[in-house]
């Protein structure tokens, strides 16, 4: 499963950040949601038989958005993403271990929501995005694409007149 999230990664994050684009580019959007929606299922499957339903929903959810608030750039993000997940399984199996009435599922959910929690205090959200408070933008919108809406008087835009005639002038 990991080696084909690789292979598919850089065409997923084209078509996440720009669907039209991205189809329009070749990418064939439809075919990589699917296959995509296919492999998180098999391993989302696979794994709730060893760590159970709500804690996979929990550390699919809370590191994703930490991760989330606290950059923008994809790649840094699936990393910080992973590293908030496991240093969240260990603080949590740590507390389970010195404190044996703490169930261990609870533990790594608590750790994961302070981590969120932690990360949601660290950040700010205004209208242009999230900024931390070291000043470093952290949430971009979608980039602006300008398109130009010129097209001379009468026209359609595909290219032939919209059932229009220009006056003739002699």
């Amino acid at each position: 499963a990991s080696v084909l999230l690789v292979l598919i990664a850089r065409p997923l994050l084209f078509a996440s950040l720009d669907e039209a684009v991205a189809a329009a580019r070749g990418v064939p959007v439809r075919l990589l949601g699917v296959g995509f929606l296919l492999l998180f299922g098999v391993v989302a499957a696979e794994s709730t038989q060893a760590v159970g339903g709500l804690l996979l929903l929990g550390l699919v959810a809370a590191p994703a958005g930490a991760a989330h608030r606290l950059t923008t750039r994809p790649y840094l993000g699936i990393a910080l993403a992973g590293a908030i997940g496991v240093g969240s399984m260990w603080v949590g199996l740590l507390v389970s271990f010195y404190a044996p009435d703490v169930p261990p599922s609870f533990a790594i959910l608590a750790a994961a929501t302070l981590a969120y929690l932690a990360s949601a205090a660290t950040t700010r959200r205004s209208d242009s995005g999230a900024t931390g408070r070291l000043g470093v933008r952290l949430f971009q919108g979608a980039p602006h694409v300008r398109r130009s809406s010129h097209r001379p008087t009468g026209a359609s835009p595909f290219g032939r007149r919209a059932g229009r005639t220009r006056p003739h002038h002699p």
